[in-house]
């Protein structure tokens, strides 16, 4: 079976729960993939990565920020992450808690390099599970003074979204189809 991938998007302000917004995107993208369509359920690692339940051939990730809720299901590991393009003080943020490469990468960029570096180490850490204790400074979103397109050999996809919004997934799979709105 190939490695593919599909993006669900809703509003936030939907009245799905976050579990109720992942069992869709994984139900929906079972049918699509042509996995078996058994029943599924969430179950939460311990760091709090979603999975499905008895299910090794069905991966999830979800992401929400500003007005939307974005999920990812996969036939192989995935993290999602969008962010809204906030006022901050980028450069203070990224010299705090980025790799010395990712803080001089936004000095020069500034919001857009920010972001692109915040949502792909989002991304990663959502794939492996380790979450944001996991060490944002340890690993670097950037090579060779440029955006990287993989985290230890984990490949980064930029997608475009909404106005304001960047939204970053890290999979060694290939996106199908477009953003399917819920």
């Amino acid at each position: 079976m190939f490695r593919v991938y599909r993006l669900y998007a809703c509003a936030s302000d939907s009245p799905m729960t976050g579990d109720e917004r992942l069992i869709f995107a994984a139900s929906d993208f079972a049918g699509s993939a042509g996995l078996p369509s058994a029943p599924v359920a969430i179950g939460r690692a311990e760091r709090g990565k979603p999975y499905m339940i008895g299910r090794g051939d069905l991966f999830v990730s979800a992401s929400h920020s500003g007005g939307h809720c974005v999920c990812a299901a996969s036939t192989a590991p995935i993290g999602v992450d969008v962010q809204f393009h906030a006022a901050a003080d980028y450069g203070a943020i990224a010299a705090r808690f980025f790799h010395p490469d990712e803080a001089r990468y936004v000095a020069l960029g500034g919001a857009e390099a920010f972001f692109e570096v915040w949502t792909a180490k989002e991304a990663y850490v959502k794939l492996t599970g380790e979450g944001l204790s996991g060490g944002f400074g340890g690993f670097s979103a950037v090579s060779g003074g440029r955006a990287a397109r993989e985290i230890n050999g984990v490949r980064l996809e930029r997608v475009p979204f909404a106005d304001n919004y960047t939204l970053t997934v890290c999979a060694n799979a290939r996106r199908v189809g477009d953003i399917i709105e819920f």
